[in-house]
C-alpha cells in the first residue's frame, strides 16, 4: 500500500513524485518511472543531464504530490504531437467516429459480451458464454445522466476509485496544455452532446475508440485503448 500525503485541494491522497519542472511548468515532455502504486516522473531535462540515471538527481529536485496533482501536471507537460487547429474539435469528433467504426466492424460486431473493471482499469469483449477473448486498458472519461440532464468528469466524481480519479486528472492537464477550457467548462444536456464531448477528450487522451455504457439513464464513456488477445 502506498503512502499518502495531505493535499490542499485533493485531501490525503497516494502520494508520487516528479521533478519540480514538471511540478511548475507545462509541455516540457515526460518520462516515467516508479510503480503502479506509487508513480514517479520526471521531465526530458532532468532525464538527459542524470542520464537516465534518477537516484543521482538532487533530492531538492524531486517534490512530493499527491497522485491527483500527479496525473495532471503529466498531461499538463506531455507533448503534443502538433499544435491543435482551429476547427480541432469538428476534425476530432470525424476522427473518432472513424476509430469507433472500425473497430465495430473489425472486433465488437463478432462478440455479443463485455464486461468491465474499473479497479484494474480493463475492458474485455466475451463470447455468448461469457469466456474473454480480447481485453483493452480503459480509462473513464466522465458519465451523463439523461433524467438530471447532467455531466461529471470522472475527476469530479468522488464515488469512484481513487486510481480512476486519479489518472483522469492526466486528462484535465491536457485539456489545460492545449488551452482546450471550454471541453472543462462544457455542461452537456443531451445525449448527443454528451458524446460529442466524449469523443473530443478520447481524441486528446490518444483512445483506440470510446465506448459508452449504458446503466439505466446514467451513460459512462470509457477510453479504450489497444485489444490484447486472452490466452
Amino acid at each position: 500500500m502506498s503512502d499518502t500525503i495531505a493535499c490542499a485541494s485533493h485531501g490525503q491522497a497516494s502520494v508520487s513524485f516528479c521533478c519540480v519542472h514538471l511540478a511548475e511548468g507545462s509541455g516540457l515532455g515526460v518520462i516515467h518511472g516508479g510503480t503502479d502504486a506509487e508513480p514517479a516522473a520526471i521531465c526530458e531535462r532532468c532525464d538527459s543531464a542524470c542520464s537516465g540515471d534518477w537516484a543521482s538527481i538532487n533530492t531538492s529536485d524531486i517534490k512530493a504530490v499527491c497522485v491527483f496533482c500527479f496525473w495532471e501536471l503529466v498531461g499538463k507537460n506531455e507533448r503534443q504531437p502538433a499544435p491543435l487547429t482551429v476547427d480541432w474539435e469538428s476534425a476530432a469528433v470525424d476522427e473518432m467516429h472513424h476509430r469507433n467504426l472500425e473497430r465495430q466492424t473489425r472486433l465488437f460486431a463478432d462478440y455479443p459480451k463485455y464486461w468491465y473493471d474499473l479497479d484494474q482499469k480493463q475492458f474485455y469483449l466475451q463470447t455468448g458464454s461469457g469466456v474473454s477473448k480480447w481485453s483493452m486498458p480503459l480509462e473513464l472519461i466522465g458519465s451523463f445522466h439523461e433524467e438530471k440532464k447532467s455531466w461529471a468528469w470522472a475527476w469530479e466524481n468522488d464515488s469512484l476509485p481513487q486510481g480512476v480519479r486519479a489518472s483522469s486528472n492526466w486528462l484535465k492537464g491536457q485539456i489545460e496544455l492545449v488551452r482546450a477550457h471550454s471541453l472543462i467548462q462544457s455542461r452537456p444536456t443531451g445525449l448527443a452532446e454528451a458524446w460529442h464531448l466524449a469523443l473530443k477528450a478520447g481524441w486528446l487522451w490518444g483512445a483506440s475508440s470510446v465506448y459508452r455504457v449504458p446503466h439505466g439513464p446514467l451513460h459512462i464513456f470509457l477510453r479504450l485503448g489497444e485489444e490484447t488477445a486472452e490466452q
